[in-house]
């Protein structure tokens, strides 16, 4: 995997900056940087996971999902854009 800059960094973080102030505090919660999760499937049927958009996605009933903490690589700047490709 490598990251490569968005081309476009200045565009998307001032479109971002002009709607912000429409965000709900939990909205704005969830997109401050966390720790780095992977998800990987299990044979292991989990508990349901609860839709975070109710009445628009439904519950997911049957989860196969665990995570664990990646840890978060120290070269990475917190305040720059990402465009992630799997290689």
């Amino acid at each position: 995997m490598f990251s490569k800059p968005i081309f476009f960094q200045n565009r998307l973080l001032e479109a971002i900056r002009s709607v912000s102030h429409l965000l709900t505090p939990d909205e704005k919660r969830r997109n401050t940087h966390g720790p780095h999760l992977m998800y990987t499937w299990t044979d292991t049927a989990g508990d349901a996971y609860p839709s975070t958009l109710a009445g628009v996605f439904p519950d997911i009933a049957i989860n196969h999902a665990q995570y664990g903490n990646m840890g978060l690589d120290p070269d990475i700047k917190l305040n720059d854009c990402y465009a992630t490709y799997l290689v």
